[in-house]
């Protein structure tokens, strides 16, 4: 078992889109759950499983947790055209959720994932674009995550924000997650991004290729529907095997978080 999260300071890098295509080059090989913790943008969810209907999301499972419902948890996981790959949606609860407290959180991502964790050897999670330091479902859910993959885009300010993040989470989580970082749509500029990954991460540069993107837009599965992206997903095959790499580096173990 392990957690991969894939995250990013702000939207529009195209974290969503690697996190999809990751997940479905693992469940070629594995049986994987991607959970879409993106609310309303869905895009996860929306490549993967296109008609995956909204109810019985991760938001209104951790929102409605199972005391206020008779001690089941029905939580909906959508098929795909891969019988190894699943899919949970966000659901409709999403800004509910956010009022709710670290601790009232952390208790009851402590049995979603606990469930979780224990019938899939990936889960891979997309969490949308928000600060760490005031996102208190993001610092709940991080106890859980074995390897974090930063995705950014090479322009100062999307570096300022990941060292921010890349920080908290070292400082605050005890034993932390293997962090990798990947920066996304990379057009040959110099970057300064390396220095951001642990012991048995990794860093990748991926380049801009406008198919990717355009698809992404619909949005349709780059890896398979896309014949003049094979730059892209050889990219996403690499990210793939890094991932089963750092599985063997950290085993799946809840962090202590010290706020």
């Amino acid at each position: 078992m392990h957690v991969v999260m894939f995250y990013a300071s702000k939207g529009g890098v195209g974290k969503s889109t690697l996190a999809a295509n990751v997940s479905y080059v693992l469940a070629t090989q594995y049986h994987v759950l991607a959970v879409d913790f993106s609310g309303a943008d869905r895009t996860l969810t929306a490549m993967l499983a296109p008609g995956c209907s909204a109810e019985g999301g991760i938001y209104e499972v951790v929102y409605q947790f199972p005391e206020a419902r008779g001690g089941k948890m029905a939580l909906s996981a959508c098929q795909t055209d891969l019988p190894t790959l699943h899919v949970v949606p966000p659901g409709r609860l999403e800004n509910a959720v956010l009022k709710l407290d670290y601790y009232v959180l952390a208790q009851r991502l402590d049995t979603v994932m606990g469930a979780l964790v224990k019938k899939f050897p990936f889960v891979v999670v997309d969490y949308p674009g928000r600060q760490i330091h005031t996102d208190p479902l993001l610092q709940a859910l991080m106890r859980h995550v074995d390897h974090l993959i930063l995705v950014t885009q090479p322009i100062q300010s999307s570096l300022n924000e990941l060292q921010a993040a890349y920080n908290f989470v070292l400082s605050r989580y005890k034993p932390p997650p293997v962090v990798s970082i990947i920066t996304n749509m990379w057009m040959g500029e110099k970057t300064y991004e390396e220095g951001l990954r642990t012991p048995g991460g990794f860093y990748m540069r991926i380049p801009a290729i406008p198919e990717v993107y355009a698809l992404g837009r619909i949005p349709k599965l780059q890896y398979r529907y896309c014949d003049k992206c094979k730059d892209f997903k050889k990219a996403v095959e690499d990210v793939a095997k890094e991932v089963v790499k750092a599985k063997m580096v950290r085993r799946h173990q809840v962090a202590t978080f010290f706020p």
